[in-house]
């Protein structure tokens, strides 16, 4: 049985070739985006497939560990929005980094994007579209939510 498990204090971001950076690419390469009219990304919701590989087909754990995520992500979504008012664009982008790498590992797809665009303007220093771009993550956040049937 594998063990999944979510950082519970602290951010480091991943280098080339870590774990969380290789999954990330490979589900990528399998899930290619299909872009609708505004260019707007049309990937999975939830692949479970992604999950069920990591819980070496473990169904009876995708609850478990879907309802700790949803917890992990929410405390992490609090953090964003502190970092945010506080100006701490660092700070947002690690944490950014954090959702992204926990969301492509259960197969949250859409909110693995969309903390990655997050990410990207964190990088480049961009707070005002940090501000939308969290919006946009806690839309992918609450659609996951939706379409588990959790909360």
């Amino acid at each position: 049985m594998a063990v999944v498990t979510m950082p519970d204090e602290g951010v480091q971001g991943t280098q080339d070739g870590a774990p969380g950076e290789r999954l990330s690419r490979d589900a990528a390469a399998q899930h290619p985006e299909a872009e609708d009219a505004d260019g707007a990304s049309q990937l999975q919701v939830f692949d479970r497939s992604i999950l069920l590989e990591i819980l070496a087909g473990e169904e009876n754990l995708i609850g478990q560990v879907v309802e700790r995520y949803l917890g992990f992500v929410t405390s992490y979504l609090d953090l964003l929005v502190a970092a945010l008012f506080a100006g701490e664009i660092l700070q947002v982008r690690l944490l950014a980094i954090a959702v992204k790498g926990a969301a492509i590992n259960i197969g949250a797809l859409q909110v693995s994007e969309a903390a990655a665009r997050l990410e990207e303007a964190a990088e480049a220093g961009d707070l005002d579209r940090s501000v939308t771009l969290f919006d946009q993550l806690m839309c992918a956040v609450e659609t996951f939510c939706s379409h588990t049937g959790l909360r």
